[in-house]
């Protein structure tokens, strides 16, 4: 029911998992689970952690500054290759 509160996922190119997160909260008041959380480490191979999170952190803040999701994930894509 609260899934379809929010209108699900929206069918954005990038951020959607984020615009869920953030649609959630608006609505119920979410909580850390306070278990690590891991990732796959071949992700991260030849790739700055700290310069992939500085970018990702800017990619962010132009989303939500309303920049088209597209053009972002354009942006996200092209530089992982």
């Amino acid at each position: 029911a609260l899934y379809n509160k929010i209108g699900g996922y929206k069918p954005l190119y990038l951020m959607e998992d984020l615009d869920f997160i953030m649609c959630l909260s608006k609505e119920v008041n979410l909580k850390s689970l306070g278990i690590p959380l891991y990732s796959n480490e071949r992700r991260w191979e030849n790739i700055s952690v700290l310069r992939k999170a500085w970018k990702n952190a800017q990619l962010r803040g132009r989303w939500k500054k309303g920049e088209d999701s597209k053009k972002l994930a354009c942006l996200y894509y092209n530089e992982r290759r």
